[in-house]
């Protein structure tokens, strides 16, 4: 069986004294996760007043803007990064709320929350790097230095997430 569902019980109780510090490549990724949302806002204030009125607000697939409208949207990408990262954050610190793929018990409710929160950690850092990604390449556009991402941009960040979370879950299937 490669997943396994919890039948809805409110009696079960999963262990939640078991709080791991975060790990040392946890706090870099904290780090770099909160310095991609001060990245994404950096972008739009100083790149703000050399921006024409009308800016590409969406891209699609292949790369290339396909609807326009006023600058004021690009603040739109910080704010749900900020959103985001907060969110992913307060999350994070309830592992004992998640699904997961096995049976959580005393003997692996560490390792399995540690996972937990380490795949968040990565996500949550690959998603504000993609919003400020996302910005700068709005504002290149805007700016006329550059027509599209390019063909295989969206692909590669999808992949790359996809992959994050592939990782994590063979990992805390290891581990059960």
């Amino acid at each position: 069986m490669l997943f396994y569902v919890e039948p809805l019980n409110l009696s079960t109780q999963r262990p939640v004294g078991t709080r791991a510090p975060l790990s040392a490549g946890e706090i870099v990724l904290e780090i770099l996760a909160a310095g991609g949302c001060v990245l994404c806002v950096l972008i739009v204030a100083l790149s703000w007043a050399s921006l024409p009125e009308t800016i590409p607000h969406h891209i699609d697939f292949s790369g290339k803007p396909n609807a326009w409208g006023t600058k004021k949207v690009l603040w739109l990408l910080p704010a749900l990064a900020l959103i985001l990262y907060a969110g992913m954050t307060f999350v994070s610190r309830y592992p004992h709320r998640f699904n997961y793929l096995v049976p959580i018990t005393e003997a692996n409710a560490f390792r399995q929350y540690r996972i937990a929160r380490g795949l968040l950690t990565w996500l949550k850092a690959e998603v504000v790097f993609l919003f400020a990604f996302l910005e700068w390449a709005i504002v290149r556009v805007a700016w006329g230095t550059t027509e599209t991402l390019g063909a295989l941009t969206i692909p590669v960040i999808l992949a790359l997430i996809l992959a994050t979370v592939v990782v994590h879950l063979v990992l805390a299937y290891r581990a059960r």
